[in-house]
């Protein structure tokens, strides 16, 4: 993901949604070290979408921004179907 993922780009993040929940890989990563901004609502929609995956099929958000951290700490239950890495 790039840019920004919000409200303008709610079906942006629908279809990035749509394909975590259906990729067959066990461990899916996404690269988000381009990303500028993610508002809360964004976040909601992936972290369910990965909740939505099988046991065991972790969902990785590679390089994260700083807004995204931070809603992660305002909402931590969000963060129990995703995990945030550096690299």
């Amino acid at each position: 993901m790039s840019g920004s993922a919000g409200h303008d780009t709610r079906d942006v993040v629908a279809a990035v949604a749509a394909a975590i929940r259906s990729a067959p890989a066990p461990r899916l990563e996404l690269d988000m070290s381009n990303l500028r901004h993610l508002d809360a609502a964004s976040l909601a929609i992936l972290a369910g979408a990965a909740a939505d995956r099988p046991p065991g099929a972790p969902v990785r958000l590679r390089e994260g921004p700083a807004p995204l951290r931070r809603l992660l700490e305002l909402f931590p239950e969000l963060g129990s179907a995703v995990e945030v890495v550096e690299r």
